[in-house]
């Protein structure tokens, strides 16, 4: 039914009946997850780098160990323990046909997290992932279900709470949807809007910046600055720079909707009140991702690249593509609407006098640029390099080239090559196929690709050789080169020395961290059995938890720690301890 009402009611009606509904949901009784806090650093559909931010950040002050509590009745579906993504993290599901998810934790209650432990000491693994029988671990509203910490891929100590429709697995606004209550009543900010020249590359649509557009804030509503625009591309469509403020919130926030008025008619616009974790790539073409990489401001693209199948786009006339009418003034009303439904106008008329011939794209080195499109398989050789972009690898026509550079790393041994530019986005992996020999390498043991970052600094891109033919693939061009990494991690103990008695403490640490591949796998054994760590790689640190179940007290034990990394290298170590 919902895709029916998409289909007969106007666009804004959908909006007002979103907005309007919250009230409602309030009634499903969803309570604060995190209660010592309410103070948010993201808010949900934020388009992130590679993704969209899937629920809402919550800040902690930079702590750890703050109380995380069920906003809601319900029963533990999923636990994960990693080193990566979302860390440690728990999934609860309700009743109600929501589930909810809570990321980065240092720890699960008490209850939750003998559960897991008894799950890896049974698999004998570290990182896991395991799935609970409905009514083993159940769940009241206000009952303690962890401790936020900063786990995973976090970028520092906050708790990510997200709400996702069960039957779909699809993350929801909880704000929009008046699941989480959050008082604001301040509208977006429209900063800029960006016009796109538009053109057709093999039946693809091309969108390349033309000029940018200084905005002012009118009594009630945004204008824009001298506008002086007297010749215009033939094909035209905008992009917005805008912003929203929370009340008593610190910083901004990504805006979550828009819709683009063409002489009164709806004609494009988009709703990040959810979508798919399948789409959740397509943030590199929901926003202009050069623009961005290059430090231009966080463009929020009004059109459709040719790629970019999001179900976000809810109008889609022509793509969002306008043709210019030189005849009369066409008029253009963009409105921008936050999470609680305050809303920014923007209204302004172009009207040419001439058209102007659109810029094509063309390729300079038919040895070293090939065009690519997301429509059709492209290769490309240079050098003893082959680069393959397959079918909808791009999100447009894209100008690539391989090329030799001057940027030098520190454990390379090669020349350093860029291949493809990285303002180019890839919503799928190219595979990079390099000669060895041709590269002036003559060894093949433990060689690998590696991506080259600036300041001397690499990074494992990774490489499997076949006859002095090394094949990788990856999903971000950049600058690569060969290195050789022979060197295996570095393993020592942290809090306690060799023999140390050890009874006062919860935590046996170690550190742990391989300088060029990075680490990649790592076990413990105490006494001669596998023993569960926890490992962080953000403070490489590899932790043990003290315990009477796993260990007789009063006695020496014997720890042995072994770590592996990217390419094979291994490193161990054995300490003894008292506890």
């Amino acid at each position: 039914m919902k895709h029916k009402i998409f289909q007969t009611l106007p666009f804004f009606l959908i909006f007002i009946t979103q907005f309007t509904t919250q009230a409602q949901n309030k009634e499903k009784g969803f309570g604060n997850p995190l209660p010592q806090s309410s103070s948010i650093s993201s808010v949900f559909g934020e388009p992130r780098s590679n993704h969209f931010h899937s629920g809402i950040d919550f800040r902690t002050n930079s702590d750890t160990g703050l109380i995380v509590v069920a906003p809601y009745d319900g029963w533990i579906s999923r636990i994960k323990v990693g080193f990566t993504g979302y860390g440690n993290a728990l999934y609860l599901e309700h009743s109600n046909g929501l589930s909810t998810v809570y990321g980065h934790l240092e720890r699960f209650a008490p209850a939750i997290e003998k559960y897991i432990v008894n799950v890896q000491y049974a698999n004998q693994k570290n990182d896991i992932e395991d799935f609970p029988e409905r009514e083993l671990l159940c769940i009241q509203k206000g009952d303690t279900i962890g401790f936020t910490g900063n786990t995973g891929g976090s970028t520092g100590p906050h708790l990510h709470y997200e709400i996702r429709e069960t039957k779909s697995q699809n993350p929801i606004d909880p704000i929009a949807r008046g699941l989480y209550y959050l008082p604001d009543n301040t509208a977006p900010v429209i900063a800029r809007l960006i016009i796109y020249e538009v053109t057709e590359v093999d039946g693809c649509l091309l969108f390349r910046r033309f000029k940018g557009l200084k905005v002012q804030k009118g009594k009630n509503l945004y204008t824009i600055v001298n506008n002086g625009l007297e010749a215009l591309p033939k094909k035209i469509a905008f992009g917005l720079i805008a912003d929203d403020r929370i009340n008593e919130q610190k910083g901004t926030f990504a805006i979550a909707s828009a819709v683009m008025k063409l002489d009164g008619e709806d004609y494009f616009g988009y709703n990040l009140d959810k979508f798919s974790y399948t789409e959740t790539r397509f943030a590199n073409a929901f926003i202009d991702y050069e623009a961005k990489k290059m430090k231009y401001g966080e463009i929020v693209k009004l059109f459709a690249e040719s790629n970019c199948p999001i179900s976000t786009y809810r109008l889609n006339s022509n793509s969002g593509v306008v043709n210019v009418d030189t005849t009369k003034g066409q008029l253009f009303e963009i409105k921008v609407m936050d999470h609680n439904g305050n809303s920014s106008l923007l209204q302004f008329a172009l009207r040419p006098k001439n058209t102007i011939k659109p810029n094509q794209l063309a390729i300079k080195d038919t040895i070293r640029q090939v065009i690519a499109t997301p429509t059709k398989h492209k290769t490309l050789n240079y050098n003893g390099i082959q680069l393959t972009i397959p079918e909808k690898a791009l999100y447009a026509p894209a100008l690539v080239e391989i090329k030799d550079t001057t940027l030098v790393g520190d454990l390379a041994i090669s020349k350093s090559v860029a291949i493809g530019s990285n303002t180019i986005p890839l919503q799928k992996s190219v595979k990079i196929e390099i000669n060895l020999k041709q590269m002036g390498v003559n060894i093949t043991d433990r060689v690998y690709l590696a991506r080259l970052q600036g300041s001397k600094g690499i990074s494992y891109a990774g490489g499997i050789i076949t006859d002095s033919l090394l094949s990788s693939s990856t999903r971000e061009f950049g600058v690569f080169a060969l290195a050789r990494d022979t060197t295996p991690p570095l393993i020592k103990p942290r809090n306690f020395q060799d023999g140390e008695n050890v009874s006062a403490q919860r935590y046996l640490f170690y550190h742990i961290s391989d300088a060029e591949t990075g680490v990649a796998s790592y076990q413990a054994y105490i006494d001669g059995e596998w023993a569960a760590m926890y490992y962080e790689p953000k403070e490489q640190t590899l932790r043990y938890n003290l315990s009477s179940l796993r260990l007789q007290p009063g006695l020496s034990h014997n720890i042995r720690i072994v770590c592996t990394d990217q390419i094979g290298n291994t490193s161990e170590l054995t300490n003894n301890f008292i506890w």
